[in-house]
């Protein structure tokens, strides 16, 4: 659901059009709509994810595991794989699923397909608490080894 939002000039931004903005902005929910299928086509899109002179090339997914606008679970599997075996690139999974446990099974397959899963029952990367996230984030960063050739001065 998107909501549009029109700002008066900054000659009629008085506080009624400012606290009218803010009250919209605060009841603005999700609305459920998970666009991971077109975020990994824009990502894979991107000339730099296509340089074959760069080595090691990662995309970092960040999902709650329900791609549900845009695209299906499926076909966002079969775009990581494509990414894995056309041109090298790997997806770190960094799961949100909240509450929804249904949500585990959609985020394991991303991680296997993406090539960056963890062994155990969990393959993606927990981002649930604080804290979790903060070590998912240190052990991908340990893990993914980049590297940046430097021409001669």
């Amino acid at each position: 659901m998107r909501r549009h939002i029109r700002i008066a000039s900054s000659a009629a931004a008085t506080g009624a059009v400012i606290a009218g903005a803010t009250a919209a902005i605060a009841a603005t929910q999700p609305d459920g709509g998970t666009n991971t299928g077109p975020a990994v086509d824009a990502v894979s899109a991107l000339p730099s994810m296509n340089d074959t002179t760069r080595p090691g090339s990662y995309i970092l997914l960040v999902t709650d595991g329900e791609p549900n606008c845009g695209g299906d679970l499926s076909s966002v599997l079969s775009e990581l794989r494509a990414l894995r075996s056309s041109i090298g690139v790997e997806t770190f999974v960094l799961g949100i699923p909240g509450t929804d446990s249904s949500l585990i099974s959609a985020l394991n397959q991303m991680a296997d397909a993406g090539g960056r899963a963890l062994t155990g029952s969990t393959h993606y990367y927990d981002a649930s608490t604080a804290s979790t996230l903060n070590a998912s984030l240190r052990s991908i960063v340990s893990t993914a080894s980049c590297l940046y050739p430097l021409g001669r001065t």
